[in-house]
């Protein structure tokens, strides 16, 4: 099994673009070689803003990647801390209650950890 978890926290959406990329060429490799895959994006601190004003191409990438199996995962903390309500997220987003600890049940279940 593939596992990688992908991690954004900086508010810079040319960052936000590339973990995207990085995460559309990864499923379309591994999805390619009919290899079973566990990929996660997990959003914390002030990147949780970009999230919730996501729009345009960003926006339709990060659904359709969700529809092709990345969990897309954001902090209920960050959220908290920024003033994000869950409505204000695209409907593929999971909130988790603490980014950090997400990432660190990943990385022990065997999640390689991916920052771009």
């Amino acid at each position: 099994m593939f596992k990688a978890a992908f991690h954004v926290d900086h508010q810079d959406l040319q960052v936000f673009g590339m973990a995207l990329g990085n995460i559309r060429h990864t499923l379309e490799a591994v999805s390619g070689q009919g290899q079973p895959f566990e990929l996660t994006l997990v959003v914390t601190g002030p990147a949780i803003l970009l999230v919730r004003d996501l729009s345009g191409d960003s926006a339709a990438l990060a659904a359709t990647l969700a529809g092709q199996g990345l969990r897309f995962e954001v902090c209920h903390n960050a959220m908290q801390n920024f003033g994000v309500a869950r409505e204000a997220l695209p409907a593929c987003c999971q909130v988790v209650p603490a980014g950090i600890v997400r990432l660190v049940e990943l990385q022990q279940a065997g999640a390689a950890y991916i920052k771009p």
